[in-house]
């Protein structure tokens, strides 16, 4: 069964199994946008800073810090990348959004028979 949802001058159709396919599209790419800002941008931002020469005494985790310390960061950087909604996260989900749409719009216009 299928249903029509009219929200905001567009309109959503919902299948069977009541999931929006472009609500979870956008879902998705803002999951795809949080992890590549979590991976790059913070991962490198916390890499930076375990290489500094800025390491005291005190409240370094020892040897098993040295040993683990690119996983640590991994997932340090995953987490923050998840539970912030930076400028630069949205400014890719934006410009992945746009670039989706395209792709779709020309899809569509294919399989009807027309050039995009």
């Amino acid at each position: 069964m299928m249903m029509r949802i009219a929200q905001a001058g567009s309109t959503h159709v919902v299948g069977a199994e009541g999931l929006d396919p472009v609500r979870r599209d956008l879902q998705r790419l803002r999951k795809a946008s949080a992890a590549a800002v979590g991976s790059v941008f913070f991962g490198t931002l916390l890499r930076t800073m375990r290489n500094s020469r800025l390491k005291g005494t005190f409240g370094h985790g020892g040897r098993g810090e040295d040993v683990f310390a690119a996983q640590l960061d991994q997932l340090l950087a995953e987490r923050i990348g998840r539970a912030t909604n930076t400028g630069l996260q949205e400014v890719l989900f934006d410009r992945l959004k746009r670039q989706q749409e395209v792709i779709s719009r020309a899809r569509a216009a294919r399989e009807q028979g027309e050039k995009p």
